[in-house]
Order: structure tokens, then C-alpha cells, then sequence
């Protein structure tokens, strides 16, 4: 039996997905298929995050959230004032230090990152309290379940009690 094996340049790695072993009666290898994305096609990424819509009332949350857009609301406007100015002679070299460290599509990716982790943070906070109530709960039904049998096995004692 042969390893078989395919060679490609990094770029074409890149580019490739879904190999496959294939079966080739025609020699004493097996072939190899693989799917071949367009080279020049924007990089997908791991696409967006979803938020857990039930986290939007948490108070951790909507307190994180307002922050972070105020935020990016004052960095975005002294973007767009740094923007009007940028035909004043002299004002060219601030303006490309303000495009490297405030673009705007910087800002807002910044900004979704911030609300997907204040997400996270206040779902574990969420799963927390909701851990404490739980246990609470489970405390008190067996409480109630010990007084409830102690109360059969009571009574059952006080009718055997009873009888002659």
C-alpha cells in the first residue's frame, strides 16, 4: 500500500478545501479531490457572531452596551470632524494618523467585538444567578419533600398507634 499524498504552494492551500480520497482503478494510487475556491474571493471569515437575544434586558449588559456606543459615537465624530479639516493646508499628516488609528470600519469592529464579549460576560453572570436560584430551589423541594415524608410516616405511626 502507497501514501498518498498531494503538493501545492501556500497560496494554493489557501485557496483549497474539502479533500477528498478517491479510488483510481486506472493505477496502484488513490486519487485526491479537492475543492478550489476563487483565488481573488474576500476571506469569509468565521461570519458574525450571534448575540443571545434573552441577554439584552440584563442590566450588566445594557450598561456595557451604551458605553461602548457612546464611545464609538465621540471617536466617530472627531473622525468626521478631522474629515472636514482635511483641506486646511498642513492638516494632511494628522489626518492620516487619525485614518491608521481612529477608520472608521476599525471603530465599529472594535465596537462589535466589545458587544459580543460584554455578551459572554453578562451571560455567565446571567448563568450564575440563575445557578444560585436553581440550587435554592432544589434546597427547598427537598425540604418540603423530607417535612411531606416525615408527615406520612407521622400519621402512619399514629394510626398503628391507635389500633387494639
Amino acid at each position: 500500500m502507497r501514501i498518498d499524498r498531494i503538493y501545492i504552494s501556500e497560496t494554493t492551500w489557501h485557496t483549497t478545501n474539502e479533500y477528498k480520497i478517491i479510488n483510481c482503478d486506472l493505477s496502484d494510487h488513490n486519487g485526491i479531490a479537492m475543492t478550489i475556491r476563487n483565488a481573488t474571493a474576500p476571506d469569509t471569515g468565521l461570519g458574525e457572531p450571534k448575540l443571545n437575544l434573552k441577554i439584552l434586558n440584563h442590566l450588566q449588559f445594557t450598561k456595557e452596551a451604551l458605553h461602548l456606543l457612546r464611545k464609538l459615537e465621540r471617536k466617530l465624530e472627531k473622525y468626521d470632524k478631522m474629515e472636514r479639516k482635511k483641506s486646511k493646508p498642513g492638516r494632511e499628516t494628522a489626518l492620516t494618523n487619525l485614518r491608521t488609528h481612529c477608520n472608521p470600519q476599525k471603530l465599529w469592529h472594535e465596537y462589535k467585538v466589545g458587544i459580543v464579549r460584554a455578551s459572554r460576560e453578562a451571560t455567565q453572570a446571567r448563568w450564575k444567578e440563575i445557578t444560585i436560584i436553581r440550587k435554592q430551589a432544589e434546597k427547598e423541594i427537598k425540604k418540603a419533600e423530607k417535612n411531606l415524608q416525615d408527615c406520612v410516616t407521622g400519621s402512619e405511626k399514629k394510626k398503628t398507634a391507635k389500633r387494639p
